[in-house]
């Protein structure tokens, strides 16, 4: 009880007088609200050109979800303290009564002073319902329900002036040939208007292997690599929100098989590949013509690289199992080489182990990742942040919900 009133009362300070009322499912529309966020365009979500990670952050606070988790947790940046994202006064944040409570979801996003996801609908059960609420955690809304995710694979969102849309692949076949087609769809946060179909488009012939996306110059770009029979061809493309019109902005084709890139700018992209004498390299193209960036040569260890993170690459050793990374950016410098901090691992009890860990996104001064523990059977995902310096990383837990609903995490 004592800690989940500590929780409460730093929740209240730390995010702003919290209402006690009961937030209600309520009408779509009303009044836009006042970010708090600084705003860079409307694209505010800058972890989600890795993936769908259900995780953002404003200038003060991060927001995440964990992967088996129904619960919104937050961490503030100054204090360190997290938790679940729940003003109820003496909530235990283990049922649906929660006011952090948001069952399945996709897409946790922030965007001018709230919090968006796409969750189960009270009315089908399908992942098909728009919801929010403010980021103190109160005012929660229901705010679109259809069947726009039924039978799509959605890889990210956007915002765009008060209006979310939505990005969809799907695979196909043309003349026995796979295609992949990308759909847009978009829906207003402020008006009761539906989903609606905004922009379709066949981004040629192969499989869909994997997508980045990001916003520039006004535009929603994303770029995608399509595997095919016997090469892999990257195609950039922007999409206008005003007209609607998707653009080929930049294609390059290559022999190596690409599982992961970077994309700096349309047409210009990173990409790992081994080198002619097998030593890791990274890879650049631009115009169609791919050039050596650098290579991680190291006649003493050999390694591999894993991901290509917001401009940051990642390796990992191949001589221990032991989690060894090797942190570069994209112009070959090292921000870091060495064993990956985990002393939040240290008073784990037994028994666990170390799933793994991904890179999220980050920059030249800090990286964020999320570390999957599994422990008795089930896993945790810890999100931790690592700031460059010196001395090497310096590790900053996050957050953290651990199989125990009634864990709430440090509280001062």
């Amino acid at each position: 009880m004592k800690k989940t009133a500590a929780l409460i009362l730093s929740l209240a300070l730390l995010l702003g007088a919290c209402s006690v009322t009961p937030p209600e499912e309520t009408e779509p529309g009303g009044d836009p609200v006042e970010s708090s966020a600084p705003a860079e365009g409307d694209y505010t979500n800058k972890y989600s050109y890795v993936a769908n990670v259900n995780f953002s952050e404003t200038d003060t606070i991060y927001f995440g979800k964990q992967y088996n988790d129904k619960y919104i947790l937050y961490s503030d940046k100054e204090t360190g303290l997290y938790g679940v994202l729940c003003g109820k006064p003496d909530c235990t944040h283990d049922n649906k009564s929660c006011w952090g409570y948001i069952g399945h979801s996709e897409f946790l996003s922030y965007y001018k002073g709230r919090l968006y996801w796409v969750a189960t609908s009270p009315k089908n059960g399908a992942l098909d319902a728009l919801f929010s609420m403010a980021e103190d955690g109160t005012d929660r809304k229901t705010l679109k329900q259809g069947s726009f995710m039924t039978g799509r694979a959605a890889f990210d969102s956007f915002f765009f002036n008060e209006c979310m849309y939505f990005c969809f692949q799907e695979n196909t076949v043309v003349d026995t040939v796979p295609h992949t087609i990308i759909r847009i769809y978009k829906t207003s946060l402020t008006t009761e208007d539906d989903f609606a179909l905004v922009a379709e488009m066949d981004v040629g012939d192969g499989q869909f292997n994997n997508a980045r996306s990001y916003f520039q110059d006004g535009k929603f770009c994303f770029e995608v690599a399509l595997r095919r029979e016997n090469n892999n061809v990257f195609r950039a493309y922007t999409f206008d929100t005003e007209t609607g019109e998707i653009s080929l902005a930049g294609e390059a084709v290559t022999s190596r098989l690409v599982n992961e890139f970077y994309a700096e700018s349309p047409g210009v992209w990173y990409y790992p590949s081994a080198a002619e004498d097998g030593v890791p390299a990274v890879y650049r193209m631009e115009n169609g013509v791919s050039e050596k960036a650098y290579e991680l040569a190291d006649p003493e260890e050999r390694w591999y690289i894993s991901q290509l993170g917001s401009g940051v690459c990642m390796a990992r050793s191949q001589e221990t199992r032991d989690f060894r990374v090797w942190l570069l950016d994209m112009e070959g410098s090292t921000l870091y080489k060495g064993d990956l901090p985990m002393s939040h691992r240290a008073d784990l009890p037994e028994p666990h182990y170390l799933f793994g860990a991904y890179l999220l996104g980050g920059d030249t001064k800090s990286v964020v990742f999320k570390e999957l523990e599994v422990l008795n059977g089930v896993r945790a995902d810890y999100y931790v942040r690592y700031d460059f310096t010196p001395q090497g990383l310096e590790e900053h837990l996050l957050m953290v919900r651990d199989p125990d609903p009634s864990y709430l995490g440090p509280q001062g």
